[in-house]
């Protein structure tokens, strides 16, 4: 679970109040499922894959990392992002980048996907 607090430049506060499973959030909150739709993809070297997209509302962005076999390592949907239209490993491989449609680089880390950071992007 993640506490976002957006900032008038477009970039966000992003912190992890909680580690959490899909099914520990459901047994609290058993009705929020949200329809996504995959807009970008890309393979990593490690047989990884990353995929994002939008939600079913305006604001609505996720991202997901899936391993070599298709199950899923880590997804975070967020309600506040906007669309994903890129998504990209870093440079130096540690992170994953999806980039919204306002040009907001979202970074999370690959092994620690808590841990978010928020930059404009250089497009």
């Amino acid at each position: 679970m993640l506490a976002i607090q957006m900032q008038q430049d477009g970039g966000a506060s992003v912190r992890a109040l909680a580690e959490t499973t899909v099914a520990s959030f459901l047994s609290f909150n058993p009705g929020w499922w949200a329809e996504v739709m995959p807009i970008c993809e890309t393979g990593l070297p490690s047989g990884q894959k990353l995929v994002a997209g939008e939600g079913a509302q305006g604001g609505d962005g996720f991202v997901a990392c899936c391993d070599a076999d298709g199950k899923m390592v880590f997804v975070a949907f967020l309600d506040c992002s906007n669309p994903f239209v890129h998504v990209a490993m870093s440079p130096d491989g540690t992170k994953a980048e999806a980039t919204n449609n306002r040009g907001i680089v979202w970074e999370f880390d690959l092994v620690e996907p808590w841990k978010i950071r928020t930059r404009t992007s250089a497009m």
